[in-house]
């Protein structure tokens, strides 16, 4: 059985978020997984940024339920389906070609991996 050492008494010290290193940690990774869906190297770099800001304006509401980068990286991913629904609205009627094409869209954003390009 495992047991968790407490030493001068004092209780385990809960996970505080470090803002002011995410770019060193988690820049290139996220990055990465913006580029590989928006295939758009500008636009991936300022999709960055932009969950950079967002993280730090929701800070407080960092729960510590996941890691940092788990965090990020949704933001991000949420960015990323933004813009896609930006591009590409969502017809009214399921099983219509624009809503098969919003799911194959939707699945680019979260996985990385569809038959449709963005902008066709």
């Amino acid at each position: 059985m495992s047991q968790i050492e407490v030493t001068n008494n004092q209780p385990a010290k809960a996970f505080e978020p470090e803002p002011h290193r995410w770019v060193e940690r988690y820049a290139n990774q996220l990055y990465s997984y913006a580029f590989n869906r928006l295939d758009h190297e500008e636009q991936a770099r300022d999709l960055v940024q932009e969950t950079f800001l967002a993280a730090l304006e929701r800070l407080s509401q960092f729960q510590g339920n996941s890691s940092e980068r788990t965090w990020l990286t949704a933001i991000l991913k949420y960015k990323i389906i933004d813009i896609y629904r930006k591009q590409n609205p969502v017809s009214e009627h399921k099983g219509s070609t624009k809503s098969r094409r919003w799911n194959s869209l939707n699945k680019r954003a979260v996985t990385g991996k569809s038959n449709i390009v963005p902008g066709q």
